[in-house]
């Protein structure tokens, strides 16, 4: 993630609209999809990453 980006994320997260970076992270990615519709087609492909990845938490790992 860019320095811009990052801040952002932990700016989101410390002003409690989300729970963890991680949430951010996946919230984002939902939004991408609902937005794009040529990714829609990978989504099924990729939702059972996205809701394990949602019991964890891994940013403070990167």
């Amino acid at each position: 993630m860019s320095v811009s980006v990052d801040r952002k994320v932990k700016a989101l997260v410390n002003a409690g609209y989300y729970s963890s970076e991680l949430k951010v992270i996946i919230d984002a990615i939902r939004s991408l999809f609902r937005e794009n519709s040529e990714l829609k087609v990978n989504v099924p492909i990729f939702t059972p990453v996205f809701s394990a990845l949602s019991n964890i938490d891994c940013m403070s790992t990167l």
